[in-house]
């Protein structure tokens, strides 16, 4: 199952307006990092409001992390 499918469903009825994940590089830009796997993923819902989730892994101890925006 694709990990957007459940997301595509809260769109399909009306829950959220859209979504996006994305992949970051080490500064915080859109792209892939060399050190790091760090994703974005951004709810927008139906009021214009947008919660933002960060998620990366801190290196060789795979400890994975989320900030909430």
């Amino acid at each position: 199952m694709n990990k957007s499918n459940k997301i595509d469903n809260l769109v399909k009825n009306g829950i959220l307006k859209s979504f996006s994940i994305e992949n970051l590089d080490i500064n915080g830009n859109i792209g892939v990092s060399d050190y790091r796997n760090t994703e974005r993923l951004t709810l927008i819902f139906p009021n214009d409001e947008k919660l933002i989730l960060d998620t990366f892994c801190s290196g060789c101890s795979e400890n994975t992390a989320i900030i909430i925006s």
